[in-house]
């Protein structure tokens, strides 16, 4: 034997969807009548005390409201798929990030290392330039 659904709303003590505690639920569907859906609690034998989602005009018969009807935790569980999602795309970003950021800072490395060695090719030569220069004084004195 089936029982008309309990027009009850979720105690305060547990109300809140993400487990804090201040007495409001922060996320509500809209039914078909275009209103925030309420918050009621099964009371048939095989889901007695299962919370539910429905529409707040309907009063116990299918002439009243527009019927709509969710289980409550199908929508949490749709919820913490879109976070984890959510959260899963923004790992993949960042990684992308830090991927194209250590190849940039391994391209200055060689980037620098090619300097260092210009900066090297440079002293050898200017000390070539000053011994030259040197020699060329030194013997000039000679003459």
């Amino acid at each position: 034997m089936m029982k008309e659904a309990s027009s009850e709303i979720r105690s305060s003590y547990d109300c809140n969807r993400d487990g804090s505690l201040d007495g409001k639920l922060r996320w509500r569907p809209i039914c078909g009548c275009g209103e925030s859906a309420v918050l009621r609690r099964a009371t048939t034998d095989t889901n007695f005390g299962k919370q539910f989602w429905g529409c707040r005009h309907y009063k116990g018969s299918s002439e009243s409201g527009c019927g709509y009807f969710q289980w409550f935790f199908d929508d949490v569980v749709d919820e913490k798929d879109q976070f984890i999602k959510k959260q899963n795309n923004r790992l993949e970003k960042l990684q992308n990030e830090l991927d194209g950021a250590k190849m940039e800072i391994h391209h200055l490395k060689e980037r620098k290392d090619g300097l260092k060695h210009k900066i090297m090719e440079l002293q050898i030569e200017m000390k070539k330039m000053k011994n030259s220069q040197k020699n060329g004084k030194d013997s000039s004195l000679l003459c």
